[in-house]
């Protein structure tokens, strides 16, 4: 029975039986992580509209093909050396084509330039954003795209491109065409375009603050500073499955400056470099960090309670914070479920009021820190002096956040009041919000109780959550206890 699966290449049906094969036995063999590899590339081949005619075009041009299966790929191309032909582009589709050019510095002609100059060959709306400032710039005078959702589908019902779950990439026709409408186009386009609006922020995940508003530029239009930079710092023991030069080679790739640095709390997080005087520069924090965890590090900090400490830190540093989670299903021995996990992400960003963004593997999580990079650079860019002046510096906020240099009052009992069973983080904060030490809630509730039950029970119930409930009567009546009693 065929298991084509309506390939677009019907030459490469033998290596799609092949991997099929190689997927299942992979399964068997509880070698998870290489049978979603090689699901992935069997969904590459099935749309993928040539043959396959070496492991170097599969390693290539296959998303998913590493070594190793690149390997696999040469063994059964070598088991069945047939010469492929690939399918011809119907004429319908052609002469639809002919009918239809996308006028230089048009948004459709920008976002079939984005795909074809970005790395992976397929983009979403928001990476058009980050391709034209760091990409096409250099090569076009162009501005980003107004409508690119828009555009995209212009593109889509002429045949020049596809869509897959709002990844758009290149069809066989616009793989063959986009080429020529490069080469047939001047570098320089401002005939072509209208004039330039002042440079709007691009915003990767549509949560950034907008700086720019009409009476920041009013007031202070005068006073930009150009000569700054964006820098992503990485701690030291970020591993991300590579070393710290790996992902610096990578990231410096897309024009993003990375320094390693020891963080006491995330493990990324950017600052503004900005040269106050000639040859003299100061490091402000930006005030966003991110945390990163893949979903057999969320399912272990889950088990252990590793992943509540760290949120309380997190909300008590008082800073932006992403929760970055790589992948959504732990390994098949984990205690916790895909379900479990994502359930505990939502209430993180309810109950704490953090971003959440969800990676598909390290790969996509460095490329969102670049294009997340190069969001911060375009925000910036419109700051002015005053705006600068309210950051907080890096040294000040490094000492701040260092739980071994500044243990305070405040700190203790919240560490004391955590090792309480009933008290969950949300109590915590919600106690600590009201009563910053120990002697100051002794003092509430030993004049409370002086004054009657119904009162102590009055005082009690005035502690908050963030959601607005109350403490709950366990833990009401263990505070009692502990420090009346």
């Amino acid at each position: 029975m065929s298991r084509s699966k309506n390939l677009k290449c019907n030459e490469n049906l033998y290596l799609y039986e092949k991997l099929d094969d190689l997927r299942t036995y992979l399964i068997k063999r509880g070698e998870e992580r290489k049978a979603m590899n090689a699901k992935r590339i069997l969904s590459a081949l099935i749309k993928f509209p040539l043959p396959i005619l070496s492991a170097k075009i599969a390693s290539s041009l296959l998303q998913g093909v590493g070594p190793w299966f690149e390997a696999k790929f040469e063994e059964w191309i070598k088991e069945k050396p047939i010469k492929r032909k690939s399918e011809e582009i119907p004429s319908t589709q052609v002469e639809k084509v002919k009918k239809y050019i996308p006028e230089p510095g048009s948004d459709e002609w920008i976002c079939l330039l984005s795909i074809y100059y970005s790395e992976e060959k397929k983009i979403s709306t928001y990476d058009i954003g980050y391709i034209c400032d760091q990409v096409l710039s250099g090569y076009y005078d162009i501005e980003k795209p107004k409508s690119p959702t828009q555009a995209f589908q212009t593109l889509i019902e002429n045949g020049l491109v596809e869509e897959d779950c709002e990844v758009y990439s290149l069809t066989s026709i616009g793989e063959i065409l986009t080429p020529k409408l490069i080469s047939q186009c001047p570098r320089n386009f401002k005939k072509y375009l209208a004039s330039q609006e002042e440079r709007k922020e691009f915003d990767p995940d549509s949560w950034i603050e907008d700086s720019n508003d009409a009476s920041t530029e009013a007031s202070n239009s005068s006073q930009n500073f150009s000569n700054f930079s964006i820098v992503l710092l990485v701690d030291t023991a970020e591993r991300l499955y590579m070393d710290f030069q790996a992902i610096s080679e990578r990231l410096i790739n897309r024009n993003v400056i990375v320094e390693k640095s020891k963080l006491w709390i995330g493990d990324y997080m950017w600052l503004c470099k900005l040269e106050q005087e000639p040859g003299v520069f100061i490091d402000f924090s930006l005030g966003i960090v991110v945390e990163r965890k893949t979903a057999d590090d969320l399912a272990s900090s889950l088990v252990d309670g590793r992943y509540e400490a760290q949120k309380i830190r997190l909300k008590q540093a008082g800073i932006k914070c992403i929760y970055l989670l790589e992948g959504t299903k732990p390994s098949p021995g984990s205690r916790i479920s895909q379900d479990t996990l994502l359930n505990a992400l939502a209430s993180t960003q309810f109950n704490y009021g953090f971003q959440v963004k969800i990676t598909k593997d390290s790969q996509d999580t460095l490329n969102w820190l670049a294009r997340m990079t190069a969001a911060l650079q375009v925000e910036v860019s419109g700051w002015s002096l005053d705006k600068f002046e309210k950051l907080e510096t890096f040294e000040n906020y490094f000492d701040s956040t260092n739980p071994n240099g500044k243990l305070t009052v405040y700190n203790l009992f919240g560490k004391q009041l955590r090792a309480l069973d009933n008290c969950g983080e949300q109590g915590t904060l919600a106690i600590l919000k009201n009563y910053k030490t120990p002697y100051k809630l002794y003092r509430e509730l030993k004049n409370a109780a002086s004054k009657g039950k119904r009162h102590l029970a009055r005082i009690l119930k005035e502690i908050k959550l963030e959601n607005g409930n109350t403490l709950s009567k366990t833990l009401r009546e263990q505070l009692i206890q502990l420090f009346l009693c």
